[in-house]
């Protein structure tokens, strides 16, 4: 890294602690606005400590609802996505990574696919290795949590879940 970057990189470290407390502040406010809503379920966080609260998940009941709450969403002014959809190959699920499925080496042997330093069965993966995941990331909604929120954005994009979560899941708070 240059001393230019570097100096860039200083400057933005100081200002992590107030972002990550907006952050979290946000994401606390939005939590607390659809909690307890029928039919969503938000993502249970295990080390509040860590927790960078750089995006909000939760869960419907329905992974078919999922566009359609997405899509509501969106009209109602919340920029939110399904986190998993088949044919949109994001590559943080696994299920898309088409070099390890088709088992696609840089090395002339085959590592690991085939591998002969490597004495134990084979490797093998499908896309549907994971079903229970897949279960879970077809349900999932995912909205970025900005630091630049205000109390006002938080409380209309809480407003706007709910609105969607009684008109899309036939239930309200």
């Amino acid at each position: 890294m240059g001393e230019l970057a570097g100096a860039v990189m200083l400057a933005q470290l100081g200002r992590l602690d107030g972002l990550l407390a907006a952050m979290r502040r946000n994401k606390e406010r939005i939590s607390s606005g659809i909690a307890g809503l029928p039919g969503i379920t938000l993502r249970r966080i295990t080390d509040a400590g860590g927790e960078t609260a750089v995006c909000l998940m939760f869960l419907l009941d329905d992974a078919a609802l999922v566009p359609a709450f997405t899509e509501a969403l969106r009209a109602e002014g919340v920029e939110a996505a399904g986190v998993y959809d088949k044919g949109i190959p994001d590559w943080h699920i696994y299920s898309h990574w088409e070099h390890i499925i088709g088992k696609s080496s840089v090395t002339p042997v085959s590592c690991p696919w085939e591998c002969p330093y490597y004495k134990g069965s084979a490797a093998n993966y499908s896309t549907d290795m994971c079903p229970n995941t897949l279960g879970y990331l077809s349900r999932a909604v995912h909205l970025n949590i900005p630091p630049r929120l205000t109390p006002e954005d938080c409380d209309m994009i809480a407003h706007g879940i709910r609105k969607v979560a009684g008109a899309l899941l036939g239930k309200s708070s």
